[in-house]
């Protein structure tokens, strides 16, 4: 008989500990398998571009906006194209407003980014499908498949797409994935409009203050160009007036995402661990009551050579089922994942089981056959020095300790993923329950007007629609304001403070605003109707104001002198888990110097707001033409999307706590049953002399009850020190969780004493007739 057939039927009597091993293993490498497949994007994947370790990354910045040279010219574009010794080429970029397309009576709005003609072929990224009957010119349009697979799926290239500043021409589609070179996107980019040829800064004076723009540049860099040297080349070339920080793309795009994914690569390899030391603890505990079985294999003649080789066929068969569970699951996990996972969670690309994710699970998998095969010959090495009487048996000193010792790291490693996993969802509900500074339930319409409703005219048309809102049943009070409301819409201006400029957010609202978003005041009031002043938030006042401003001090934004009406606390209009920006709020209704296009509803109602959104939609069209609507949700929708990958990082590691916590529970349970099972004989006789039910559940546990504590001991101390690496990762700084810790420590060693005593519970249960039988 060989050794495959022999271990099958091993494995099939009393298969209990085998099947644990199993379905152990195959969630273990299953979970971690899944965690490599979302975080390889991130740290070790090539990003989607023709030789990327070739690419490079240039920031440049202003050193001096306000000095004597501040116009100057600043180097053209093309001349730093010319330099063949630096670059093979050489591309640039700027952030745009939205790019407004009109399709008959309705518009929508493409996120858009102004490219230099040369971008997609610096990057190798040849168009899908092109326009070859003309060059590009300045103002073509590039669709990204997000647009032309998406709300844009019916345009064709050589169309025509018209908005308010004119029509551009759709010269290509850009084949997916695509993925723009710009780090920290989160929302998906959906058109590329070319730009005209032009310098790589500049600073404008415009009246009383000066705006400046600043290109990114990317470059695919000669070959015997470093990005030191190009550094260097472009800082002497720019006079010393232009900071040039030159990266390597891989880095640059990377830099932000790498340190939270290395914490969840080392939560996924955490995780394997625990299956890998439960699978050697289930193959320790069988192999040590088998004792009987192998010496008598022994005693019939079985070389040592002979037995090495079972316990190997075994561990393999174990360690190949796990495998095979492990790898069908995966396709199925991954396509879940890429359905329901935002697709900002994913910038460079959704996670795919490639050869490089079946090569981790090849070697996970080799891992799971060890651990199996090691606990076995472990324990098999142990048990040939007792006597055959003895390990039939089953339950000699050694046996207790090794069995101590594996339920004891068992607790250790399950306590340390738990800790790391309550440091990451303290510190995301931390983020997510912190006083906002606005009433999170209010409801919020973000839409889009044509640019050329302007001034008294937008004002008017915001205040008619204000009114029309405010009187829908339910709605208790409508404002309106232009600015930023945990989106990327942002307007910045000047205040200026003891003659310096510093650049604040600038809110524009209604009158009613204040109230109808919850916002309260620290000292002064809201907006009066007719008022020409400005509210400013609570950090503006305290960095920028003199100390303790007053109502009606006199303050200058945008160069305008306007009294201060009132100090409203902060709120975080940006993000939950960035501080307030100094932000000042100006009176809407009047319009002086309105130009933006796109304005926020906030309605305070009583009724739900998916209710009642279409009579609200109808109410904003029926007072403008061509109005986009952008956005409708709650504040508190809004601010928890800006903190979306935070929560499904928090998630990962509480569901990889949770599933370790229950992993070992399942398997110390089936440690204690098969020990009963091993040891009916010995508690039989112990019945049958006189010994009570509740004594031999305490037999059965007090190595389980010593290890688990130890275990959560020694798991309370790994947590600790663990915390001081995971504190680097948490999103809202360091905390506190002693207390915490200790709890769930009582908590941990509850659940384990508990498992374990209801599966040891048979043995107040055996009839002394087993005696007699065993005997």
């Amino acid at each position: 008989m060989s050794s495959v057939t022999l271990g099958i039927n091993c494995l099939r009597h009393r298969p209990a500990l085998a099947l644990a091993a199993i379905v152990t293993l195959a969630v273990g490498i299953a979970l971690s398998a899944v965690t490599f497949a979302l975080v390889d994007p991130f740290l070790s994947r090539p990003l989607p571009y023709a030789a990327p370790d070739r690419l490079a990354l240039i920031e440049l910045h202003i050193r001096d906006t306000h000095g004597p040279r501040a116009t100057d010219p600043f180097p053209d574009l093309r001349e730093w194209q010319r330099r063949t010794d630096l670059f093979e080429g050489l591309a640039a970029f700027h952030e745009r407003p939205p790019l407004r397309v009109e399709r008959g009576t309705d518009a929508l709005e493409l996120n858009a980014a102004e490219v230099s003609s040369n971008l997609l072929a610096v990057l190798a990224r040849a168009p899908v499908q092109a326009d070859a009957r003309a060059g590009v010119t300045p103002g073509d349009v590039w669709l990204t498949p997000h647009a032309w697979q998406g709300p844009m799926r019916d345009a064709a290239v050589g169309s025509l797409v018209r908005h308010p500043d004119g029509a551009s021409t759709i010269r290509g589609l850009v084949p997916g994935p695509f993925l723009f070179p710009e780090p920290d996107r989160v929302e998906p980019l959906d058109a590329l409009v070319v730009r005209p040829p032009g310098p790589v800064a500049r600073v404008e004076r415009r009246s009383d203050f000066l705006t400046w723009e600043e290109l990114t540049l990317v470059a695919r860099l000669a070959p015997s160009a470093t990005p030191s040297t190009v550094e260097a080349a472009l800082d002497a070339a720019a006079n010393g007036r232009l900071a040039v920080r030159v990266t390597p793309l891989d880095v640059a795009m990377k830099r932000d995402h790498r340190p939270l994914a290395r914490g969840a690569m080392a939560a996924g390899v955490l995780v394997l661990l625990v299956c890998l030391a439960n699978a050697a603890g289930l193959g320790l505990t069988r192999g040590l009551y088998r004792g009987r079985q192998l010496g008598v294999m022994e005693s019939l003649g079985a070389s040592a050579a002979m037995v090495v080789r079972l316990l190997l066929a075994e561990s393999a068969i174990v360690g190949l089922c796990a495998t095979a569970a492990a790898m069908g699951a995966m396709p199925l996990v991954i396509h879940g994942i890429r359905a329901r996972v935002p697709e900002s969670l994913l910038p460079f690309g959704p996670p795919v089981f490639d050869i490089r994710g079946a090569a981790f699970v090849f070697v996970a998998g080799t891992l799971g056959i060890s651990a199996w095969w090691l606990g076995s010959l472990f324990a098999w090495r142990r048990r040939q020095r007792d006597s055959l009487r003895e390990a039939a048996s089953g339950d000699g000193r050694r046996a207790r300790v090794l069995r101590f010792a594996v339920i004891g790291v068992q607790s250790a490693l399950t306590f340390v993923l738990l800790g790391a996993g309550l440091l990451f969802a303290r510190s995301y509900l931390r983020i997510v329950f912190r006083d906002a500074g606005m009433d999170r339930e209010v409801f919020a319409l973000s839409v889009s007007y044509e640019p050329t409703l302007q001034g008294a005219a937008l004002a008017e048309v915001i205040d008619d629609t204000v009114q029309s809102l405010a009187r829908v049943p339910g709605v208790q009070a409508a404002a309106a304001s232009v600015g930023q409301m945990a989106d990327d819409f942002n307007v910045m201006q000047l205040m200026v403070v003891a003659g310096r400029p510093f650049p604040i957010d600038v809110i524009r609202v209604t009158d009613d605003y204040f109230d109808a978003t919850g916002m309260s005041f620290v000292r002064g009031h809201s907006f009066n109707p007719g008022d020409d002043g400005v509210v400013v938030n609570d950090v503006l006042a305290q960095r920028l104001l003199r100390p303790n401003p007053q109502s009606g001090d006199t303050v200058r934004v945008g160069g305008h002198p306007a009294p201060l009406v009132g100090i409203v606390h902060d709120a975080r209009r940006q993000t939950l888990d960035r501080p307030a920006k100094p932000t000042a709020f100006l009176p809407l209704t009047r319009g002086n110097g309105l130009t933006p296009s796109r304005v926020t509803y906030t309605l305070h109602t009583r009724t739900a707001g998916h209710v009642a959104l279409d009579q609200w939609t109808r109410r904003i069209r029926d007072e403008a033409d061509n109005v986009a609507v952008l956005d409708a949700s709650t504040l508190g929708q809004r601010l928890l999307r800006t903190v979306q990958d935070k929560g499904f990082a928090t998630l990962v590691v509480v569901l990889f706590g949770a599933a370790t916590v229950l992993m070992t529970l399942v398997s110390l349970a089936v440690i204690v049953a098969y020990v009963v099972a091993s040891r009916t004989s010995e508690i039989a006789i112990r019945v049958a002399v006189g010994a009570q039910p509740r004594s031999m559940i305490w037999l059965v546990m007090r190595d389980v009850a010593w290890a688990s504590v130890s275990g959560t001991v020694v798991g309370l101390v790994a947590s600790v020190l663990f915390g001081q690496v995971v504190r680097a990762l948490l999103f809202d700084g360091p905390s506190d969780i002693r207390g915490a810790l200790l709890c769930l420590a009582a908590v941990v060693s509850a659940i384990s004493l508990a498992t374990a005593a209801f599966a040891a519970r048979r043995a107040g249960r055996v009839s002394p007739l087993l005696a007699l039988r065993a005997q």
